[in-house]
């Protein structure tokens, strides 16, 4: 732990730039404006936390509607508090639904060969999806459902 936080919660500067589309340059204008603080880790490069890719992601999405960084902050700041506030709301509610569901090693999941060729994964799609998720973090409310149907031993 560092700072607090957990090495495995803070992203690299690497994915934070591919998440939010920023440049080197623009990223470290916005660390100097006080908008994304980098976690400093001893003899390791820079460090971001979820929080602030985030906020960084959200800026970048309001900046063409906003007259100017501070305000996209502003904008952003209270996006990502409402979307928490809405997380907490609908997780409270889903309280007691999930008993039923079960959870799976993702690749424990057998793909059933007569779905391989509909489900062809673009790397691209899949690697912008990785990253999103490790920013944004997974939405529970939103399962994957594998699918079954009588006769089949597990579902896939």
């Amino acid at each position: 732990m560092t700072d607090g936080k957990r090495e495995d919660d803070l992203l690299t500067q690497e994915q934070v730039l591919k998440a939010t589309g920023l440049s080197v340059r623009a990223l470290r204008n916005w660390e100097k404006a006080g908008y994304v603080k980098p976690v400093n880790l001893t003899g390791e490069a820079k460090r971001y936390t979820r929080k602030d890719t985030q906020i960084a992601q959200a800026m970048v999405r309001y900046l063409g509607r906003c007259a100017n960084l501070q305000e996209a902050y502003k904008i952003a700041i209270q996006g990502i508090s409402a979307k928490n506030r809405r997380n907490e709301k609908i997780a409270g509610s889903n309280k007691g639904v999930s008993d039923h569901l079960t959870t799976r090693d993702p690749d424990k999941i057998k793909l059933h060969p007569r779905f391989e060729r509909l489900l062809e994964i673009d790397e691209d799609l899949e690697e912008s999806l990785t990253v999103e998720m490790a920013v944004a973090g997974y939405y529970p409310p939103q399962p994957i459902v594998l699918g079954s149907w009588p006769g089949l031993k597990a579902p896939c």
